[in-house]
């Protein structure tokens, strides 16, 4: 599989499955990262993969449950992975400046959807346009990394650094923010060249400074 499927090469579900399963896999994710899912066919996923129809219907059942084949490994690896850094690394440290902190979450989110881009875009699609799956994403983030996060908020705000907004409003906005700019960009296929990415990480940094 190739790099960028980094997501779905380390979900325990795939570890049994045989190289040809792991072929449509990753010719679906070819498909509907390109197409998109209402527009693709498990015709054209057969085609690219270099096997029968039949092998996806036995497998996966239908087109919706190959997707599904993509989507949950995303929601078990990213949440679990979001903690974990936050624990280890992005909150272990003294922010200087509310700039920093913004540049550390944000950038890194940037580069772990840049590093899984094919999969994430179909993700986004997704959750864009699937009532469902927006509810399980928001059932299946930890309780730990909210508590973790507005910790953070609840610090930079008492040393004069954020703005005195309550810490949900903080988390909307810094979330429709930079979901906005960097789900966009994955789902036109645009880069974010790293000028585009400074200038969101100021702007938002302005936003929730303190007047």
């Amino acid at each position: 599989m190739a790099q960028d499927l980094e997501l779905l090469l380390h979900d325990n579900t795939f570890a049994g499955y045989t190289d040809k399963q792991l072929a449509i896999v990753e010719a679906a994710v070819d498909v509907f990262a390109a197409k998109g899912y209402a527009n693709s066919s498990t015709h054209e996923i057969a085609k690219r993969a270099g096997v029968a129809e039949g092998n996806i219907f036995s497998k996966f059942g239908n087109k919706r449950g190959l997707l599904d084949a993509i989507i949950n490994p995303v929601l078990r690896s990213i949440f679990p992975d979001m903690v974990h850094n936050l624990q280890t690394d992005e909150f272990q440290r003294h922010y200087t400046n509310l700039r920093e902190f913004i540049s550390v979450l944000v950038g890194r989110r940037y580069e772990f959807m840049k590093s899984n881009a094919r999969v994430m875009k179909i993700f986004i699609a997704e959750v864009v346009y699937n009532t469902d799956l927006r509810q399980k994403v928001v059932a299946r983030f930890p309780e730990g990394y909210w508590q973790l996060l507005f910790g953070e908020f609840d610090d930079l705000r008492q040393r004069g650094m954020l703005v005195d907004w309550d810490n949900s409003t903080v988390m909307f906005y810094l979330i429709a923010s930079a979901a906005g700019i960097i789900g966009g960009a994955m789902l036109f296929n645009q880069e974010i060249a790293p000028h585009t990415q400074t200038q969101m990480i100021d702007a938002i940094t302005r936003a929730l400074s303190p007047a």
